[in-house]
């Protein structure tokens, strides 16, 4: 059902336009924001570890977090001290930084908003062990590098907007 980012010719990678012209219409409860950064931009393992959820039974809004919040967010245990390593890294070492820590530097918040399950509690992460279930209230799935990046600038106390745009999924199971 999620097409297959094509790549013909193995040097010229498909267009964003061309991909969401063939995105089907059973799945039009996904903003085009998500699949960009979601289903276009890590199409092959978005298609091999969530696919299988019944994407079709997705619901999203569009919400702010204070940055409170953004701490309420949770991960895979262990995952979150990964991700808040590599935000102070981006934050310490400015040669390691890229595109996103940059612009979250400049701007106090990311350049598009990260995706996080609600209420997910009865679902397995495609990533974790056998009945291993998603974090309550809310469980990261998209966005790692950002949120371990905002993460780190609140707690250095670097300046932030204050208000972060989030994608609330919920799975509808």
């Amino acid at each position: 059902m999620i097409p297959i980012k094509e790549n013909p010719d193995f040097e010229a990678e498909e267009s964003l336009e061309s991909y969401l012209e063939k995105w089907p219409d059973d799945l039009d409860n996904i903003p085009e924001c998500v699949i960009e950064q979601w289903c276009y931009r890590h199409n092959e393992m978005f298609i091999e570890s969530w696919s299988g959820y019944q994407p079709e039974n997705w619901s999203f809004e569009l919400v702010d977090f204070d940055n409170d919040e953004i701490f309420e967010i949770e991960h895979l245990d262990g995952e979150l001290d990964h991700y808040d390593y590599v935000g102070n890294e981006f934050i310490q070492h400015p040669y390691k930084r890229d595109f996103v820590a940059n612009y979250m530097l400049e701007h106090g918040t990311f350049p598009q908003p990260i995706i996080v399950a609600i209420d997910g509690g009865e679902v397995e992460h495609p990533k974790s062990h056998p009945g291993e279930y998603m974090k309550e209230p809310y469980h990261l799935i998209e966005g790692h590098t950002r949120l371990g990046m905002l993460r780190a600038m609140i707690n250095r106390g670097l300046d932030t907007t204050g208000s972060h745009e989030v994608w609330l999924m919920k799975f509808n199971t």
